[in-house]
């Protein structure tokens, strides 16, 4: 997953968007130490997109600042699913990722 601050928030959610085609969700967020005001961008995506990303927000905005961390698992459209029968929980792995797949 990643966290995505620039002010060309813009461009880069709809560069993720076309390619690789990940979902990317706005969140307002606000500087502790400025107060601040700016736009945060939320993906998620494949370890193997991640030079992708990486490499696209480099050309749109080369200061943005970019947080990556690995996730145990998603769930939800897109991702893996569970199913819940009688109270108990099952994991439908390998469903995985398509399209669109993220939090849009």
């Amino acid at each position: 997953q990643f966290f995505i601050i620039s002010n060309k928030y813009e461009e880069i959610g709809k560069r993720i968007n076309e390619y690789p085609h990940r979902g990317v969700t706005i969140i307002n967020a606000t500087g502790f130490y400025t107060g601040k005001e700016q736009k945060m961008m939320f993906v998620l995506a494949k370890k193997r997109e991640s030079t992708i990303i990486f490499r696209l927000i480099k050309d749109c905005d080369p200061t943005a600042f970019v947080s990556q961390s690995a996730v145990i698992g998603v769930y939800g459209e897109g991702f893996d699913i569970f199913i819940f029968m009688d109270g108990l929980c099952s994991l439908i792995i390998g469903h995985g990722f398509h399209e669109p797949a993220g939090i849009a």
